[in-house]
């Protein structure tokens, strides 16, 4: 469970930090942080830490808004 929360928060970091103004200027300084590639691995070792030191619920909200903003987008495509 741990692990999967943590796949879902890495990919929802990144998404948020790829594309919300907020994070521009810190794209602008270029890698890692303009590419989600490697921003993943800097990120994933982030979630490997919090698990670690079992801090690994810190991730949750992260991964229950990104979980809710996939289902919507399901849903969205199959209503048409």
């Amino acid at each position: 469970m741990k692990w999967l929360v943590a796949i879902v928060f890495v990919e929802a970091a990144v998404e948020i930090f790829m594309h919300s103004e907020f994070f521009t200027w810190l794209r602008r300084i270029g890698r890692p942080f303009d590419c989600p590639w490697c921003l993943s691995v800097w990120i994933g070792w982030l979630a490997f830490g919090l698990i670690i030191i079992d801090l690994w619920w810190l991730m949750l909200p992260f991964a229950v808004a990104r979980g809710a903003n996939i289902i919507h987008e399901v849903y969205s495509t199959l209503r048409g």
